[in-house]
Parts: structure tokens; sequence; C-alpha cells
């Protein structure tokens, strides 16, 4: 079963359509997401993935960080609104027949398709989408070959390269190695494996010529040629030297055979590393658009242990008649034989075929495709350490070949960190964990993924594991940290002594606010849609909104329900905050509508919801300064667009005051984060994905400043909400790994930071600053970190770590007394002005 996809347009401009789903629609969403920031972190994410093979197992997560990172970036910029429902109820629909479900990424952009997409990670079930379901990059070509029938053995020719001038290779090592893994297959007379004994372009040529090869195997040195554009690989020429094939030139070696060789697996240096001027500039991908119909590859460098073990469950899979994308997550099973290593991300397949299926093995039973194939991972045995030898180095790549140690593997597909954008529109609810696969320990979350096949069976089992799995009335026993069970994206609220907050298993829940102790949880039974809003508190009432579309009303006291309400007609999900101003409520949905609410009884304020962009997200509302008991004539609402416009409502009528830029004119970056306030209600800052910060006129829209102020804003998205400390002309703002202090006049850097930015050891993502009148309060990666507000330096020594990411941004209590802060495991944390958790008094 299949969920088929493609990314397109220009940038700034990206959009993502399903292209075939399970759940049928073919529904299209923008796709916001700038693959230049995270390509300028290329080198940092193959580090932590080489270094996680060395590190003790206690040290792994904090390694996997970069790699979780980006891979939540991605996946919440693809699967996003209406996409999202679609996938959710493929998945349902797949695991309703027990099969797996393919994603096959049709990626026309060359930037894109850079990106490493084989990172997918979801934030609710806390997994790899490679792990657990197969991933094709699908390569359009003129022509797609039916799959080859084949009597077995199929004859693999292997090719190991290693011409005079290069790095040495140990040939009969590499030969043994491959050997070793291919034992049993060979044993069963499912495969054979022959040895080119001339790697020359003559001697290869002489054996496609000569004999029937249905794989091919190349172990060699590679790397890509920025002037060219173009991978290559490299054979031994006349000379003993260094022969540079690019990628046109070997498909029309290979093409000499008959038949072609249905696949290639690619261990070199460089082989898949795409230029993103050409989609088809890099060897793996080119060879599939020019007429080979599938090869696998590596995108990084990969240790001895891990290409062992990939090789084996690899070939294992193929040679009992397994799709070719069942193989390759059959690899990255294998590759998990050993826990420490994130090396399973290492291989890329790319396919132009219509069907995975490469081979069509007669005289064997048909494999069931719809079930994980079980490797043997033990250590011992298997493909040589030295797949494709040339060691990345983390230099630029150059036009020659690329040098280093004898463990390299894998084409370079480029890829990095990046700030996290804010969690992606999510519609419908959430599929159950996979019919007669039990539960895996630790992953509650994938019990919580209700798709529409399935909505029935799906409420039994949410309500069961939702009862199960979270505090009843006693709370967290010792006081600070709660845990909630499920990630917490929602900035906690603090009024009156308590602390309100909701979570992804669709909760919220009321604190103590000094000693963590439960007060109540909303609803006590099964859940409504995923909170990903803050809560808002006002006149006893606390409202929030649901991805499930509706906004609630919750009596402060004991949790009981007063009324719920849709924002929309259609019932998008509700991610902002709610905002109360005199009786009404105001807030903002994923389909990019704003809707007003009489607060006693959840009706309607205004006729109709607004709509500033179709399906385009809408930042929460942030109130103009106004006097409590003003008409709601003189309100404005203030509201960032993902259709990169600043927009200035009435909140008497819902009448667009303004827009910036003006209507008609083309937007910025998308624009995610609430807008904040100067203290004096004159200025409106927004921060945009496109990495500047803007400074506009509360009453016209008019543009005062950008920072910066040249083109090219900064390396990262500005994420979160900035912040204005009360009394200054200072905004402070997140972007990246940096925070920055911008005086209110000039949008020119505070002279009083020591530095600017203040560079943190991690990626800020979407927890924005908060500012008091003497420090400023951010999250950072598992950290929260204390900033004097006179001049940068760190004010705690060392900064706060928490047991997962930070994803809010923090909450200061009166006073400064205590901080308070959400992580995506589900814990909330209170800290005391040093930096350490609170405990109950």
């Amino acid at each position: 079963m299949l969920f088929e996809i493609e990314i397109s347009g220009e940038p700034g401009a990206y959009q993502v359509e399903v292209l075939h789903s399970e759940g049928g629609g073919r529904p299209r969403e923008r796709l916001v997401l700038d693959p230049v920031s995270i390509l300028r972190h290329r080198t940092e994410l193959e580090n932590a993935v080489l270094a996680s093979s060395v590190q003790s197992r206690r040290i792994v997560p904090a390694a996997e960080e970069p790699l979780r990172m980006v891979g939540q970036q991605l996946f919440e910029a693809l699967f996003t609104g209406h996409v999202y429902g679609a996938y959710r109820a493929s998945l349902g629909a797949a695991q309703q027949q027990q099969k797996r479900l393919g994603v096959v990424l049709r990626i026309v952009e060359p930037e894109l398709a850079a990106l490493p997409w084989e990172a997918l990670f979801d934030p609710e079930t806390e997994e790899y989408l490679c792990r657990s379901e197969p991933l094709i990059r699908h390569v359009d070509a003129p022509y797609t070959a039916e799959p080859l029938e084949v009597r077995p053995p199929l004859r693999i020719l292997g090719l190991v390269a290693s011409p005079r001038g290069l790095p040495i290779l140990d040939v009969a090592a590499e030969r043994q190695r491959l050997e070793q893994a291919l034992a049993k297959p060979r044993a069963a007379g499912l495969v054979e494996l022959a040895w080119a004994p001339d790697v020359s372009w003559e001697g290869i040529h002489e054996q496609m010529l000569s004999d029937t090869w249905h794989i091919l195997h190349f172990v060699g040195h590679g790397d890509y040629d920025v002037i060219r554009q173009e991978g290559v690989l490299a054979l031994v020429g006349p000379d003993g030297g260094a022969d540079l094939i690019e990628a046109g030139r070997l498909r029309d070696l290979l093409c000499e055979a008959e038949p072609t060789p249905r696949l290639v697996v690619l261990n070199s240096c460089s082989s898949g590393e795409a230029g993103v001027g050409d989609l088809f500039s890099g060897t793996a991908a080119a060879l599939v658009q020019r007429g080979i119909s599938a090869v696998a590859a590596m995108q990084f460098s990969i240790t001895d242990g891990a290409a062992i073990r990939f090789a084996r469950g690899f070939y294992t899979a193929i040679a009992h008649g397994r799709p070719v994308d069942e193989a390759v997550r059959s690899g990255r099973v294998g590759i998990l034989g050993s826990a420490r290593t994130l090396e399973w991300i290492t291989p890329v397949l790319y396919v132009k075929t219509d069907s995975a299926q490469l081979f069509r093995l007669t005289g064997m039973a048909a494999p069931d495709t719809g079930t994980a194939l079980d490797t043997e991972t033990a250590p011992g045995t298997g493909i040589g350490a030295d797949m494709g030898v040339a060691a990345n180095t983390g230099t630029a790549p150059g036009t020659g070949i690329a040098t280093g140690t004898a463990t390299d593997t894998g084409i370079a597909v480029a890829t990095g960190t990046a700030a996290y954008g804010h969690p992606a529109g999510r519609t419908g609810e959430k599929p159950p964990g996979r019919p007669g696969r039990g539960p895996r320990p630790r992953r509650r979350r994938r019990w919580l993924l209700a798709a529409a096949a399935i909505t029935a069976a799906a409420a039994v089992i949410i309500g069961i594991v939702v009862t199960a799995g979270s505090h009843g009335s006693s709370g967290s026993p010792s006081g600070w940290p709660y845990s909630t069970g499920f990630s917490v994206y929602t900035r906690p609220y603090l009024v009156n002594g308590t602390i309100y907050v909701g979570n992804t298993s669709g909760h919220v829940y009321a604190l103590n606010a000094s000693t963590g102790a439960f007060r109540w949880r909303y609803p006590r039974g099964s859940a409504i849609g995923a909170v990903y809003s803050r809560p808002g508190v006002a006149d006893h009432m606390v409202y929030v909104g649901s991805d499930n579309g509706l906004i609630y009303a919750i009596r402060a006291r004991d949790g009981a329900a007063v009324w719920s309400s849709r924002c929309d007609e259609n019932g998008d999900a509700v991610r902002s905050s709610p905002v109360f101003v005199d009786g009404v409520i105001y807030a903002s949905t994923r389909g990019g509508s704003v809707c007003a609410l009489k607060a006693d009884d959840g009706s309607r304020f205004w006729d109709r919801p607004v709509l500033l962009g179709t399906t385009v997200p809408a930042s929460s509302p942030e109130v103009s300064r106004h006097l409590p008991g003003s008409p709601p004539s003189q309100v404005l609402l203030y509201l960032g667009s993902d259709n990169g416009h600043v927009y200035a409502l009435s909140g008497r009528t819902g009448k667009i005051q303004w827009q910036f830029p003006r209507s008609g004119q083309p937007g910025l970056g998308a624009l995610a984060a609430q807008p904040a306030i100067s203290s004096d209600g004159s200025v409106v800052y927004a921060g945009s994905n496109d990495g500047h910060l803007y400074a506009l006129d509360a009453d016209t829209g008019r543009l005062d400043w950008k920072y910066p102020a040249t083109a090219q804003g900064l390396d990262g998205a500005i994420g979160a909400q900035p912040a204005v400390a009360a009394f200054s002309t200072t905004v402070y703002f997140a972007s990246g790994f940096g925070v920055y202090a911008i005086t209110g006049r000039g949008g020119k850097p505070s002279l009083t930071w020591k530095t600017d930015p203040v560079e943190l050891a991690s990626n800020t993502g979407q927890s924005g600053p908060v500012a008091t009148a003497g420090d400023v309060y951010v999250g950072s990666g598992k950290h929260v970190v204390c900033l004097d507000a006179s001049n940068g330096s760190l004010c705690w020594h060392p900064p706060f770590t928490a047991d997962s990411r930070v994803v809010t941004t923090p909450v200061v209590g009166n006073g400064v007394d205590t901080i308070y802060v959400g992580t995506l495991d589900g814990n909330v944390y209170a800290l005391t002005p040093g930096g350490r958790v609170l405990r109950a008094r």
C-alpha cells in the first residue's frame, strides 16, 4: 500500500500534493521550509550520526538530537493540514489490513531533493518513518521496465575499484566480507556472486557483454564535481590511476548488458550527493533517471559494523523476493542490531518504477510483503567494514576524489540541523497501533493515532490507554517536574497559584504552581484532539483550542466543561492561543480563519469567521494596547500568517484594517509566530521564517524597520513570539542558535550586550525568549538558558538541563520566583531563580 506525494514549487512558494492516498483524495498544502538553512549544517548531522556508533548507550540521546531536530522539522513541514489527515487515514487503512504503508516522495525541485528525507521523525509516535515504513525517492524517467522474471539464483557482479593514488582498499578483504554476508542465500541457491577481475572501463564492458547480471555492487571511491555538477565514480584507468566516470557514461556502460541490471548498489564516498542546480546531478539519481530501475546508496560515511548488518539484511530480503523498498528497510533493521548507532539513516533508495518489485522470482513461494523480514544481525559475518572507503572529511566537495580513511561509504545527501518550525497543522483523529504487532515498550503514543477508517475502535483504545497512562489525582509524588505522559508544546499559563497546560494526548492539566500537585485534568476520560494551544484564563474560566477544531471553556476551579464551539465551519485545528477581551474570545485556525466567540456561551460574536488565506495557518492573535472596558471598535488584533503577511483586524467586526505587505504584493517568509507589541503599544514586532524581524507601525502597518536590514536574513527562522520587557525599548528574539537584543528605534543591535547575538549550544526551535526587568530566559535544546538582560552574559552556570527537548517559551512567575517550561517528553518543569528544579515545600 502506498502514500505518494509530490513536492514542487520555488523558494518561498513550495507546495506538497498527495498523488495517491489509501484514504482517497488529493489534498494540497503549502510547504513552509527553508532548505538552505538545513543544507548549511550537513557536516554537523553527519558527525552526529558517525559519533553515535562509538558512544555509550547513555550518550546516544544527546548524539541523536541534531538528527531528531531536522527530522521533526521535515515531518512537520511535509505533513501539514489536510496532507497530514490523508497520511493518517492511509496509515490507519494499512494497519487495519496489517500491511506496511510505503511512503513515496516525488521531489521536483533540486534544492529539496538534496535534503535528508530519510530522517523524517513523527513527534506523535516518536518514530522515524523509514524505520517503520518503506521510504522511496521516486525519480521520473521516460521508460519503466517491468519486473524481471528470474529463476534463482540472482546474479550479482561485484566491483572493487582501488586505483593508484587514492586510499588503498584491501580488495581481498572486501570480497571476503561480501561473500560472508551472502553466505546463507548463496548456500540456498538464491544468489550467485561473481567478481570482475578487471575494474577498468574495458574490463567492465567485457563483463556486461559476456554474461547476465541482475545486480551490480560497487565498492570504491567517488566524489561530486561542483563545477560540472555531476557525481563521479573512480574506476581503474589503463595506467592504474583513477578513471573518473560520470553517471551518464556509467549508465551507458551498464546498458550494454542484456538485460540491463535492475539494481545498482553504490558504496562510494559521494555517489548520492546531489547538486541543487540539477535534480539528476547526483550519481544515484542520475542512474535512475537514465534507465536503471533502482539504486541503493549511502548518504553518509558508515562504520564497519553498520555496513555489514545493512548488507546482510538488504541482500537476504532481495534474495527472498522482497521489493527493494522493503529490502532497504530490512537493511535498516539489520543496522538496528547495534542499539547504539544512528546509522540506519544512511541508506538512500532511488527508484523509477511504479512498483518497487524489481524481480519476479520463479520456482519459489511468493513473499509476504506485509510483514517485516526477520534478519540475522549477529556480528562477525557480512560485508566488509570498508564499504566505500573514501572518508568524507567534512570539507566542501571539490572536483577531485574525496580522501580519508577506508570506512567511508555512501552518497551524500546534504543535510543538517535547523530551527524547529511550529508543529504543522494537522486534521483528523489519530490511528491506533498496528494490529497484530502489539505495543512497543515506551511507545504509548502510537496507540493514540486514530485513522478515519477505524474511528470507533480508536475511540475505545484511546480511552483505555490515556486513562492508564496518565496521572490520577495524586500528581507527581516528589513535586516538580510533573509528567503529563505526552509532549507539551503549549506554553504554560500561570494565574492565581495554578499552572494550566495542555499536551498532545488531548488533555488540559491544572497543577499547583508551588508543588506540582495535580488538581484536575480535562477531560477526565477519553481525550479531545491534541492540544497545541496555550490555555487562556479569564473570569474563572480556562479557554483552550484543540486539533479537533473546537474551542473549550472549562471551569478553572474543577475542570468541568461549560461549552465547546467550532472556530470555523470546516472544523480546522485550533492551535492558536485563545485571547479574552472584555467578554469576547478571539482565536485562529490552521485553515487560515480568525473567529470571535462570546465568552459566556461560545456563540458567534462575529457573524462569520474572517478568512486570511485558504488552508494557510494563522498565528495566535496579539491584542492592541487598550484600557479595560474599551469598546471592541477600539481593539485591534494583530496576526501573522503562513502566506507571509501581517494583518490588523477590527475587534468589533473582524474587518482587515491593514496588512503588510499590502494586498496584492508578494508575501514575506511565513509568519507563524504570534506578533508582539512594544511597551507603549505603538509598534508591532513580527518574526518571519525568512530570518528577519519586522517592526511595523501599529496603527497603519507601515514598515518602520527590519533586522537585518539586508535582503539576506539570519541563518534560522524566527519561529516564536519576540519578547518586550516592560518600560523598555529593547525587543528580544531567537533565531536558530542565537538570541538577539534589538533597540526599538532604528533596528540597530543593542550596544549593551557583549555579543550580538548570544550564541547558544543548541537550536532554540520554537522556544522563544521571555524578558523580565533583569533577565531573559529561553529554551535551547534540552536547556533553559538565563541571560543578563543588560549585557547578554550567562546568569546560570551551567544552564538548566531537562531530560528532553524544551519546546515551549518559558513562563516567569510574579517577582521572578519561578520559571516554568514544557518539554517534548511530556514533563512540566518549575525552576528556581538559580536554575534548579523546584521541589515541594
